[in-house]
Formats: structure tokens, sequence, C-alpha cells
């Protein structure tokens, strides 16, 4: 894993700062045709790094804490003034990870520097300004703030939902799009999010988010688990059994509840006033949609695990945590990477995603399919849960063979040490017989290190097979669902070698005296 950090000095567009090239040696050119603006790679003065973000937040930050001691001479410091508008582009083995302006800097006596930098998304919620959309959808709000703005844009969901109205006065960009957000989902039950990437804002439909990567603890006793440390938080405080619809002046529109879960909680009841303009129709609809999510307890679960770059806040990831019945999946909250050296971890908060329809480890579907959500997300999140299986019974074999290949080694070890004190035997004994003997011992053990040896590297062969297989299931989650495997796989190849290698040296050392 290769981590690289550019600092950017001069003010330069979006479209420029999305044209940095690496160029050999400390200084990178921006762009084809650009050739006064230089950007400076200061991977080797960065210590410590956190990246992070988290729900109802628009940007992402990136955290670096940098050598500046004038020690290393001042071409190697980074002299980074935040009132300049410097930037920071992070890679990770070459993909980007995040782009953004410097906006926090902060200098102690041990000669550190820390520096903050935002994403494009900042300028959503540091920009004011007064707001009137009639019969607009998201995408359209969308796309008018971005051109009004200034903001580059990337991928836009396609939302045929358009909303009555959305006026607000002296408010904040993000202000106004979570207000779309929140009334396009009361009237279709759709969520979607806003993200940046590659320096560009995003509008992603939430159910195409799809579980595409696996954090697990592991089988019972298992050492290969991804998550290390885990929390599970189960509350039912802000649960609605019933919920009305009323108009501006009071009137009730449309109400739901649901008899059985207020049979074993009471009455828990929420009132909300919908959009203008709905149908009758449309607000029965409504209600059951919006009731189906209220009266869902809310299931927080907080892990630290292993780093992986391509979980972060807004997307789902499916979690196995059999010793406590969870198998299902959860869309990201917040999450925190941290990298010290080239060692990655993340924290993340993670909510049950109620508009997607998980499958538990018995194959049973978790939640209802009333909103239609569930209908386009069902197949997908289907063949995840049978694609988990698959790889948990493939990684079942990898884990055995690694564990037989550890005994095979063990045993040539052993083999080893027996031969050795035959050889320290047979150079005391003093008679033919007693040399003999000796030499019967060795050859005994030096066939029960060959064979030994043979079964280590037949074992790793297997489990090298069996997770190609695995990988093979689950390509459309690449490597990652299969952390436990590649494990198991590296350390039965590495018990295979040291195996190989007593054998060799059993070889060697019993030449003189067979």
């Amino acid at each position: 894993m290769a981590l690289k950090f550019i600092l950017v000095k001069t003010v330069v567009s979006d479209t420029e700062l999305r044209q940095v090239v690496p160029k050999k040696g400390a200084i990178l050119y921006l762009g084809n045709n650009i050739y006064d603006k230089t950007g400076y790679d200061i991977s080797d003065i960065v210590e410590k790094v956190t990246w992070s973000g988290r729900k109802n937040s628009p940007a992402r930050t990136l955290q670096l804490q940098l050598l500046d001691d004038p020690d290393v001479g001042e071409e190697n410091r980074p002299g980074i003034d935040v009132y300049e508008g410097h930037h920071l582009v992070f890679l990770e083995d070459d993909e980007e990870r995040f782009r953004g302006i410097i906006m926090t800097q902060s200098r102690t006596h041990d000669r550190k520097l820390t520096v903050t930098a935002y994403d494009s998304a900042i300028y959503l919620s540091n920009n004011k300004d007064s707001f009137v959309y009639k019969n607009k959808t998201l995408t359209e709000i969308f796309l008018d703030v971005c051109k009004r703005y200034g903001l580059s844009r990337g991928e836009c969901a396609a939302v045929q939902y358009k909303i009555p109205a959305v006026s607000k006065v002296n408010t904040t960009i993000y202000d106004i799009l979570c207000t779309a957000l929140s009334k396009t989902y009361e009237a279709t039950g759709e969520r979607y999010f806003i993200l940046v990437k590659n320096g560009q804002l995003h509008l992603i439909r939430r159910s195409e988010q799809i579980t595409k990567l696996v954090l697990e603890t592991g089988a019972e006793g298992s050492e290969y688990g991804n998550i290390t440390e885990y929390s599970y938080t189960k509350d039912i405080s802000s649960t609605k059994t019933r919920l009305k619809l009323i108009s501006q002046n009071g009137k009730t529109v449309a109400q739901w509840r649901d008899g059985d879960l207020e049979e074993r909680l009471g009455m828990l009841q929420d009132v909300q006033i919908p959009n203008n303009g709905l149908s009758a129709a449309k607000l029965k609809s409504q209600v059951i949609v919006m009731l189906n999510d209220l009266k869902k307890p809310k299931e927080t679960l907080n892990v630290s695990a292993l780093g992986i770059s391509s979980i972060y806040t807004g997307i789902a990831v499916y979690i196995s945590i059999p010793e406590i019945g969870i198998g299902r999946t959860f869309y990201v909250d917040s999450d925190t990477h941290s990298w010290e050296g080239d060692f990655h971890t993340m924290k993340l908060t993670l909510n049950f995603a109620t508009d997607l329809e998980s499958i538990n480890d018995k194959g049973e579907t978790e939640t209802e399919k009333n909103n239609s959500a569930y209908k386009d997300a069902e197949q997908s999140v289907k063949n995840a849960g049978t694609v988990l299986k698959a790889k948990k019974a493939a990684e079942k074999i990898i884990i055995n063979c690694g564990k037989k290949a550890e005994a095979a080694a063990n045993k040539v070890e052993n083999a080893l040490k027996a031969i050795r004190k035959a050889i320290i035997a047979y150079n005391k004994a003093k008679n033919d017989k007693g040399r003999a003997n000796q030499v019967k011992k060795i050859e005994k053990q030096l066939a029960t290190a060959k064979t030994q040896s043979e079964l280590a590297q037949s074992l790793y062969e297997q489990s090298k097979v069996a997770l190609a297989e695995a990988k093979a299931l689950i390509n459309f989650a690449q490597a990652d669902l299969t952390t436990n495997a590649d494990f198991a796989s590296q350390q039965a190849e590495s018990n295979a070698r040291r195996a190989k290698n007593d054998y060799e040296t059993a070889v060697a050392e019993s030449a003189e005296y067979l």
C-alpha cells in the first residue's frame, strides 16, 4: 500500500486540480499546459493520517500531522498557509481518495504541524442564500445549485418526482438540498445522498449502493476476522406505532398504525405535515411508507476494523458477527480512517439499512417489503447472501488446509530435531551396531520429514485453489470479501515453505551418515 500526499500551493480551478499528474521527484505539474503551477509531494514528512466523514455533515476531512523541523532544510518543509488557498490531494496506490482545501493549521512546540483539509462539499455548508423552487425535482434542484455556485458535479441520479414547493430564506445550500432530499423520501420512499468523488459532487440513489463488502469477526475462536472490536445498541425510544398526516390547518388527511406493535409497546404517535398537492391515494401510500420507517427500532453498531478505504459514510456493508446473531446490511453513518506508517485501521458507526432487504446467516430475510426500494435491491442482496454462504464454505476449506499445513510443518521440524539427536548419538556410538541403529533412526525420521513436507505443500496448493474459487464467486466484491481466507492461505504458504526448508536441511545434515 503506497500513500501519497500532494500539496498544491497555487490557487487553481477545479478542472486544473483534477489533472494532477505525478512526475519524477518531489514536484508535480498540473494539467498539460499549466507549467507555471506546481504541486509538491510531501509524503515523506507525513507522520499520521486521519481521513473521516459523517452523516449530516456534507464535507469529508483529511487531517495530516507533518514534521516541521527546520533541521531538515527549508526546501523540505511544507510552508503551508491556510490564507493562501493551499490544497491537498491524497492518493492510495495511485487511486485518488481525497482532494480539498486546507482550512486549519496548528503548530506545536515539538515541531509538529497539523493541517485539516475539507473536500469541495464544504462549499455547501459555507454558502448562504435564499431559495425558491416550485414543481422541481431533486435532480433539477441539485443541478441548479451546482451551476449557480460553480460547483463541479459528476454522477446525478434521475429523480422523477416533482416537489410542489421548496422555499427558504437565509439558509445554506446544504440545508435546501437536505429539505429536497427529505421531501423526495416522504413522497417516494427512496433515499438519496450527496458525496464527493475526485473533486466532484455526486447525487446518488442510496438503494443502488448495494452491499459490496463484508466485515466479520470470523468463526468462533478464529484469528482471521477483520473486525477487531464492536458494540451493538438497539433502541426503541424514538419508535412510533402510529402516524398521522395533517394539513396546514390541522385537518387529518391520512393516518396509519401498526396494531401488533402497539399491543406490545403501547400507543406511540407522530404527527407530520406532508407536501402540498398530493392526492388522497398518494397520501395513503406515503403514510404507510413513513410509518414503516418510524416503527423500526434504531439499531446502531460501532466497529473497529482493519482499514478498507472503499468503506466510508453513505455506502452499505454486510456485517457478520455470529456471536450476537448479526448477519445483515448496515449503512455507514460515520467513518474515521487512520494510518500510522502503513498500518491502516478504521472506526465505523453503522445503522441498519431499513430500505434494503437483508439476509441473516440462516438465509432468512429480516425486513418487510413495503418500500419500493426493497424491490429494486432484492435480487442483488439475495445474490450477496448466496455468495457469502459459498465464500464461507470455501473459506472453511482454506482455514482447515492452513491448520493442517501448520501441523505438518511442526512434524517436519520435530523430525529434524530427532535427526540431529540421532546424529549426535551416532557420533558417540563406539561400535558398528550402535551406529547402524542410529542410521536407521535417521532414515525413518527423514522419511517422516519428506512425507510431511509433501503434505504441507499439497495442503497449500488446495488452499490456493479454494481461494481462487472464493474470489471468483465474489468478483463484484473484489478481494475484500475474503480477508480471512487470504490470511489463512498466506499462513499455509508460509508453513509449506517452512516444511520444505526444514526437510532440505534434514537431507543435507543426514547426507554424510546415510
